[in-house]
């Protein structure tokens, strides 16, 4: 099908608040990251169910890359080639200059969900390619070009983020960990709280003593082709999905036919031996002919001394099989999965420091001529690609896109399993389906809730405008998830109930980082006596356009009134009965600030009627209702006859 993109915006997002003395770092490159020179961008894509129409996704979006960004700063940075006249070389570095990162919003309004996931011939459709910010790119051009881009294209119904980055920069697991960070931080918000949950980068530190950095490279080595922006391929690209079941299978094979009792096939080298069997069976080579299957293996925890699996950077090495066609058909699964087995095992700082050492001595870049006759495994099926949430919902597919694409080449991806997960539900819905339960927790418990019905709840949860847990037992967690599902919520009632609500300030602290709280014009809160001032002021925080307060019953103090007057300044109406801490001052700073409001609740709290006097004089049209009374400016109370 032709698919219209139309991009409506193309930007550069910074790291936030960036710091040229004390954020500027220069990164020397390794023979490993040198390795990719020539090598094009790797790109990636994740499909989201569309978001609400009110949800400004992309200003978020922006929003929270630039404080991704403050953290994974490399990514903000450029390469730097330097000439080394001396001797006809040149050298690389990574300059964290904060130059910031490609960032298109685009629009595709004629393609749907059902398009990228179900095409009418099988294929991956062309169409996505045009969906990514880095075709043809090379690492070479990084000196120019950001060191990673984003695209977001807006669907029919459906959002398509699609990236790619610098593989001498870093690697999949480095790349996962940024994204991961980014769609935590734009899920849970910017606070100072949160952002100190994320602990600074841990830049690779494993450099080999002998080498001279920068490394020299030969300047022929250095030399890239014009740019090729390919729309469309030859190659057709397919979506093979392998069940739990077919994977338990292949390993159960592979290892069976494993006489060694030292080694153990594990599922990745069982499937990967499987694809590769199955495509060299269909090939049509000559039996004669030499044959290779090339893994990339991160080499965090086999180095000596080992690295930390969070360490960033480009830490991964080829492993690679050869043999012939002749062999891998004459033998058998089991045979081709030992084969994989043994090679990533020799994968050892041994190997990884030989490596280093010729190459510096002879360098040698990666280029097309090393995959023929060859299949390459790239990505990881551990790599937590589908538990990404930017606050609309976890990705619904992963796609590939251009970028080193060569006949062969398998990219393996972890797949989204139909397991229950009825705990992870909106539970007031199932909630009206089992009336007779009273109990949210009960609830919780059950399970074999299938994916449509998962689905189905999630988007009646969004077009939520009132949400009231009057008459269940609630906790924090519960509450809290149903409220993040809730993207339309204007109403918000947590009021105590017959069987006991446990909200406490921590639940607050989650409901406060919920996309809706700032659109929310009623809140209850009353009889809620786990609650204290911790838990209102960061709710308060992130509202704007709240008309309703009830706080009754709550242990707050003024500290809570004065928050809620700086924020609250639509505010029409408040409760504070038998909130006996407020004191006449946090009132006065209350209702001088909140100059629309029509009525407050002080019953049962300790203030003097000289407060009521004063509260009147500010705003003589206020109702205050104190013990049994309702007072304003033409009910007074006695005092007010003897002024």
């Amino acid at each position: 099908m032709g698919a219209e993109v139309i991009v409506i915006s193309n930007s550069i997002v910074r790291p936030e608040s960036y710091s040229e003395e004390s954020d500027r770092v220069k990164i020397h490159l390794t023979p490993w990251d040198l390795f990719f020179l020539r090598a094009e961008y790797p790109q990636r894509g994740l499909l989201f169910p569309q978001p609400d129409p009110e949800t400004r996704i992309i200003s978020q979006l922006k929003s929270s890359l630039s404080v991704a960004l403050k953290i994974f700063y490399p990514f903000a940075g450029r390469l730097v080639k330097i000439k080394n006249e001396d001797d006809g070389t040149a050298s690389f570095y990574v300059d964290c200059d904060g130059s910031g990162v490609k960032f298109i919003h685009a629009s595709a309004k004629s393609v749907s969900v059902s398009d990228v996931l179900e095409p009418v011939d099988g294929n991956v459709p062309e169409f996505l390619n045009r969906f990514y910010p880095a075709n043809g790119v090379t690492s070479y051009e990084g000196i120019s070009d950001s060191l990673i881009a984003f695209q977001v294209t807006e669907l029919k119904d459906g959002v398509f983020i699609g990236f790619g980055y610098n593989h001498m920069v870093a690697d999949g697991s480095s790349f996962w960990s940024f994204f991961n960070t980014w769609s935590e931080i734009c899920f849970n918000g910017f606070d100072s709280d949160h952002r100190r949950k994320f602990p600074p980068l841990l830049l690779r530190g494993w450099f080999l003593d002998g080498i001279e950095y920068p490394i020299r490279i030969p300047m022929s080595e250095t030399e890239t082709p014009n740019r090729v922006v390919v729309t469309s391929s030859l190659i057709q690209e397919k979506i093979f999905r392998v069940t739990s079941r077919n994977i338990s299978e292949l390993k159960a094979k592979a290892n069976g036919e494993v006489s060694s009792d030292d080694r153990k096939i594990s599922s990745l080298q069982g499937v990967s031996a499987f694809m590769w069997r199955s495509i060299i069976r269909n090939s049509g080579l000559n039996p004669e002919e030499v044959i290779h299957c090339k893994l990339l293996v991160d080499m965090r925890r086999r180095l000596n001394p080992p690295l930390e699996k969070e360490c960033f950077g480009n830490v991964v090495g080829f492993a690679t099989v050869t043999t012939t066609v002749a062999e891998m058909l004459n033998n058998g699964l089991g045979w081709a999965a030992l084969q994989i087995n043994k090679t990533v095992g020799s994968q050892t700082n041994e190997e990884f420091r030989e490596f280093a050492e010729n190459w510096v001595k002879k360098p040698s870049i990666l280029n097309a001529k090393a995959f023929s006759n060859c299949i390459t495994i790239a990505s990881s099926p551990r790599f937590n690609v589908y538990g990404n949430d930017f606050g609309w919902g976890k990705p619904i597919a992963v796609r590939a896109g251009p970028g080193n694409t060569t006949n062969g080449k398998l990219i393996a991806y972890p797949g989204i399993e139909e397991e229950a997960a009825i705990d992870r539900l909106p539970l007031d819905l199932l909630a009206y389906i089992f009336s007779l339960v009273t109990s949210f927790t009960v609830l919780g418990q059950a399970s074999g809730v299938c994916k449509k019905w998962r689905k189905a709840v999630n988007q009646s949860m969004a077009r939520r405008e009132s949400l009231s847990f009057a008459g269940w037992k609630m906790d924090d967690d519960s509450t809290s998830r149903l409220v993040h599902l809730a993207y339309n919520l204007k109403e918000l009632d947590i009021s105590r109930s017959r069987w006991g609500c446990h909200i406490t300030d921590n639940g607050l602290y989650q409901i406060a980082s919920a996309r809706c709280v700032s659109n929310l014009n009623s809140v209850s809160l009353w009889g809620m006596t786990a609650i204290t001032d911790s838990g209102v002021v960061q709710l308060i925080s992130r509202t704007s356009s709240l008309q309703h307060l009830n706080i009754g019953g709550t242990f707050i103090t003024d500290e809570s009134l004065f928050a809620i007057a700086e924020r609250c300044h639509h505010l029409k109406t408040i409760g504070m009965w038998c909130c006996r801490h407020v004191t006449e001052r946090g009132l006065l700073v209350l209702v001088n600030k909140c100059r629309k409001l029509e009525s407050i609740n002080l019953w049962g709290t300790r203030v003097p009627v000289d407060c009521f006097i004063a509260l009147l004089t500010i705003s003589p049209a206020l109702q205050i209702k104190p013990m049994e009374l309702l007072l304003n400016a033409q009910n007074p109370p006695p005092l007010l006859h003897a002024v």
